[in-house]
């Protein structure tokens, strides 16, 4: 029988925690282009209204 002990302790590698890094980054850079991209094209609509909330300060 196989000891699977290794294939967990793999797991907790350096480089398995590399590409787990490498993800986050990813998805944080993606989230940030969509983020990006929709504030230029809602930008004509937001200059249509100077002040788009109205509450006292």
């Amino acid at each position: 029988m196989r000891d699977h002990s290794s294939s967990i302790e793999t797991n907790n590698s350096p480089g398995h925690f590399r590409w787990i890094v490498c993800a986050l980054l990813f998805f944080a850079t993606t989230i940030n282009y969509m983020d990006r991209q929709l504030l230029s094209l809602l930008k004509p609509i937001l200059d249509q209204h100077p002040n788009p909330v109205d509450f006292p300060l």
